[in-house]
Parts: C-alpha cells; sequence; structure tokens
C-alpha cells in the first residue's frame, strides 16, 4: 500500500509540474493588409488555425480583449471594425468608423479600442467602448496623420504616433478629451512603445533615422540614437533590458541593451522586410512580421536565437494574442 501511494504521489507531482513549467500555448493573430484576412496561428500545433476573411484589404492593426474572448480588426479601406469571437472566429458586430481604419490599439483594461484613422475626411482617434461595441469618442485635436497608439502601462495615458505632425499625441484616457503634442526631436514618428515602469516612451522615427526617448513624466526629449534608415516599429522586452527596433531600409532587427546607453548588442538581418514586433505574454518569445516574403519569425526572445517561421497572407503587418488555457 505504501508503494502504491508513493507512486501516486509521484504521478501528481509529474502532472503538477507538467501543469506549471510546460509553455504556453497561444493562438497568433497577423492581419494581412494585402488581402483583407487576418491569420490564426497557433503555437502548440505550429499550424495555421484559421484565416479569417474581413474585407478586400486589411487594417494595420488587430487587438485582443484582455479576457481573450474578442478580437478587433478592421478593413483597411472600407472604414469598419469588426469584433470577433476569439472561439467561433465569427463576426459578431461591424463597427462603422467612416474613414481609412490603420491602426487598432486596446487600453491595457481592455476598456478602450482606439483607432487611428483618415483620409477623405480628414485625421481621426476613433475612441470605441468594448462594453457597448460603440463609438463614444472621436479626437481629431492636434492630430494630422496618427498611425498606431500605445499605453501607459497603468492605462492612463496613450500614446499616438502621427508622423505627418511629427509628433507624439498624449491623450487621457480618464477623461478621453485631454491632448498634448510633443516634439520628438525627429522626423516620421512611426510607432511607439512604453518601458515596463512606464517613464520613458520610444518613438521609432521613421524618416529621421532614429528612436526618441521621451520623458513621459514632462513630455521631452531626454535622449536619441541613431538606428538606420526607414526605422518603422520598435517595442521592448517585457524584462525592460532590451528594445528591438525595426529598420526597414537596411532589413534589419538591430536590439540595443537600455541600461548601458542603448549599445547594439544583435543585428537580426535574415528578413527582405521586417515590419512590426510584439513579445508573447509570458516574455519568452518575440514575433516579427515580414512584409516581402510574407510570413512570420519567432526568436527566443532571451537568446536572439530564431526558433521558426511561417507563411501568412499578403502583407502582414501588427500581431496579437490570445493565451489557450
Amino acid at each position: 500500500m505504501r508503494r502504491v501511494a508513493f507512486v501516486g504521489m509521484l504521478l501528481a507531482l509529474f502532472v503538477l509540474l507538467g501543469c506549471t513549467v510546460g509553455p504556453q500555448e497561444y493562438d497568433v493573430y497577423v492581419p494581412n493588409a494585402g488581402d483583407g484576412t487576418v491569420t490564426v496561428y497557433n503555437t502548440s500545433s505550429q499550424q495555421i488555425k484559421q484565416t479569417i476573411k474581413v474585407g478586400e484589404t486589411a487594417s494595420h492593426g488587430v487587438a485582443v480583449t484582455p479576457d481573450n474572448k474578442y478580437l478587433y480588426t478592421g478593413d483597411l479601406d472600407g472604414g469598419n471594425v469588426y469584433v470577433i469571437d476569439t472561439t467561433s472566429g465569427k463576426k459578431i458586430k461591424t463597427i462603422e468608423v467612416g474613414e481609412r481604419t490603420h491602426g487598432i490599439d486596446i487600453s491595457p483594461d481592455g476598456k478602450y479600442v482606439l483607432v487611428a484613422a483618415g483620409r477623405s475626411g480628414g485625421p481621426i482617434l476613433a475612441i470605441i467602448d468594448t462594453k457597448t461595441n460603440e463609438i463614444v469618442s472621436t479626437v481629431t485635436q492636434k492630430l494630422e496623420g496618427p498611425t498606431h497608439m500605445s499605453f501607459s502601462p497603468d492605462g492612463k495615458k496613450a500614446y499616438i504616433a502621427d508622423p505627418v505632425a511629427n509628433k507624439v499625441i498624449e491623450l487621457d484616457m480618464e477623461d478621453l478629451s485631454t491632448v498634448c503634442a510633443w516634439e520628438t526631436g525627429s522626423e516620421g514618428a512611426q510607432e511607439t512603445t512604453t518601458s515596463p515602469d512606464g517613464e520613458n516612451l520610444y518613438v521609432a522615427n521613421y524618416e529621421g533615422e532614429t528612436v526618441s526617448v521621451i520623458d513621459t513624466g514632462t513630455g521631452k526629449v531626454k535622449s536619441a540614437f541613431v538606428t538606420g534608415k526607414d526605422t518603422h516599429a520598435v517595442a521592448v522586452s517585457p524584462d525592460g533590458q532590451f528594445l528591438w527596433v525595426v529598420v526597414q531600409g537596411e532589413a534589419k532587427v538591430k536590439i540595443y541593451d537600455i541600461a548601458n546607453n542603448y549599445e547594439l548588442v544583435q543585428s537580426i538581418d535574415n528578413m527582405q522586410l521586417p515590419n512590426h514586433i510584439k513579445f508573447t505574454p509570458d516574455g519568452t518569445k518575440a514575433f516579427i512580421t515580414e512584409r516581402q516574403n510574407n510570413q512570420v519569425h519567432v526568436f527566443d526572445a532571451n537568446n536572439f536565437e530564431e526558433l521558426s517561421q511561417y507563411q501568412v497572407g499578403i502583407s502582414p503587418h501588427e500581431i496579437d494574442f490570445v493565451a489557450i488555457k
């Protein structure tokens, strides 16, 4: 009996350890602007799980709610945002923005979805309440051509990159109206991201070929460093140690050591046209879209080695994840 009990304890321990140390499984959502689809890739099977058709073209941004239940995507030129049930892959709501829907990002608390839009009627930022899936506010102040958004870690501020204005627009997420325009000290503010502590905002300057570091407390540029031609996207590793930067004009992703005065520690050059970067929520992997060959490349976030790659639709852009329990 003691032997049986001991074996049972070992089996229980094995199961427990297997649950706690096994890799987290994700469905990876990638919008493909060129063919109007969203590719759903499963990290466990390493197979394409589903392809969702959203329009003739797809918005460059994509956002998943924190509870993993809903996906927000859009038809880039059609002017609509769609709410997709992540379990069924079906559209459950169409939200008419009325302008070209480019960037789509969700606040950390999942309360609001921000849509950078505009062309025929001028630049706008549409704010969608995720409880009602209705547009509750439209911001136009200080905007000239918004592209992508990021948020402070506490979700109280949104930062909208505006390459036409060469500025970053700060939006108060509590009143949804107070905005400030921050100079970046460079040209073509294409994308932003914050440090994990929320103190620094990193801005990829496409035409300026730099990354600006802005103090979020003052809105002033603390420093800037040259990254290369057509600096397009930027992402901070979840541990706050490294800054990953897409330099499209050099066909590279450059990785900088933040604590060591942004020293270049790695240059990844096996992609023809890298586009956007997203880390898995557990911080173990970095997913990078590549437009020229219509691929997603998966890297180990710690040693920077490529783990795999897979084909998606035409012209893939941003990335988001649904955690599979």
